[in-house]
């Protein structure tokens, strides 16, 4: 074959050429050949390390409406205070909360609203997220959105019952969790609504976790 041939001659011209010519040769005639394997190494090397090295998301929650945080710190300071009461390894796992959607209740116009809508739903349907606070107001409009799963396909049978005073119901179906005055959530609602839910969004993948939290943020 003729790429074979070709290979031979020059294997047999490199053998005629000194150290430095041999490796300028080289690097002229095969230089892709070495860069191309050299990437894909490192590329493959990368993504095993982030696989290994990157710790696992126990928890993804939208805080809704947090109007009084304007910093990273509080948000911070729950997600740690969360992590360190469920005895999480920040080195293999996390929780993860993101304070940037804000809904404003009794938009008629609906224009406010429409990014919000969007990009939550795209959390949701993307299965990044996994439970939704915000004012119990926010919350109630939003379940018109169908965002939000049935809590007792979520909760245990001992939830359901310890909790049965807090379940609000929507046409029904108990779909939200009255969590007004709840202290661990004051630590990231600085400006704190007088009412306050929490829904579990549709496709959420870590329901164990969400039962843990639900029942921190009810402590």
């Amino acid at each position: 074959m003729k790429a074979i041939d070709d290979f031979k001659k020059n294997m047999e011209t490199v053998k005629t050429l000194s150290g430095k010519e041999k490796l300028r040769y080289v690097w002229t005639y095969y230089k892709w050949h070495i860069i191309i394997p050299l990437f894909l190494i490192v590329s493959v090397g990368i993504v095993i390390y982030h696989n290994i090295a990157d710790p696992d998301v126990a928890l993804n929650g939208i805080i809704l409406n947090a109007y009084g945080v304007d910093s990273e710190e509080p948000l911070k300071k729950f997600a740690e205070d969360y992590m360190k009461d469920q005895e999480m390894d920040p080195k293999e796992e996390i929780a993860s909360f993101d304070i940037s959607f804000v809904y404003e209740p009794n938009d008629e116009s609906g224009t406010k609203n429409y990014a919000v809508i969007h990009g939550v739903g795209a959390w949701i349907r993307n299965g990044t997220a996994d439970v939704m606070t915000a004012d119990t107001e926010s919350m109630l409009e939003l379940t018109e959105a169908s965002y939000f799963m049935n809590l007792s396909e979520v909760l245990t049978t001992k939830q359901l019952a310890k909790y049965s005073s807090k379940i609000i119901y929507v046409e029904g179906i108990p779909v939200l969790l009255d969590i007004s005055g709840s202290e661990n959530l004051s630590k990231v609602y600085l400006d704190q609504h007088e009412e306050m839910a929490l829904a579990v969004t549709k496709g959420a993948p870590h329901i164990e976790e969400i039962r843990d939290f639900i029942d921190y943020l009810m402590k």
